[in-house]
């Protein structure tokens, strides 16, 4: 269920990776062995989304 954002974008799965910095994503997405790789995940998704996010200082308990 959305909550906030598009009503009619309904997702099957996500996920959420950490990179140390944008360098280590950039090397990874130049890299010609990945390159050769992500025309399977390309083909195997209808649509996707990129989201670049930075995480919060947390306290005790929920953010």
């Amino acid at each position: 269920m959305t909550l906030i954002g598009p009503q009619d974008e309904n997702w099957d799965a996500m996920f959420i990776a950490a990179y140390p910095n944008a360098h280590a994503f950039l090397a990874m997405v130049s890299d010609p062995e990945y390159q050769r790789a992500v025309i399977h995940r390309q083909a195997a998704v209808r649509s996707s989304r990129l989201i670049r996010s930075t995480p919060l200082a947390t306290r005790d308990g929920f953010a």
